[in-house]
């Protein structure tokens, strides 16, 4: 039975230190059953209605249910 971690990162750079510490988390936690599953980036949201309509933040609430 394979578990499924969920790995966030709030940082708007690309390249920057959370996006390299998310890759090596998923690198060092990968194994013969885990699987990686795209990266989703949503920025601007300030308000909790803004956080409901964009289409990103809605992709990783599905990818995290569906974890």
């Amino acid at each position: 039975m394979s578990k499924s971690v969920p790995i966030l990162s709030g940082s708007p750079r690309k390249g920057g230190n959370s996006e390299t510490l998310c890759q090596r988390f998923a690198r060092g936690a990968a194994g013969k059953t885990a699987m990686a599953q795209g990266a989703v980036y949503g920025a601007g949201a300030w308000q909790l209605g803004d956080i409901q309509s964009n289409p990103a933040m809605r992709e990783a609430y599905e990818l995290g249910r569906n974890a």
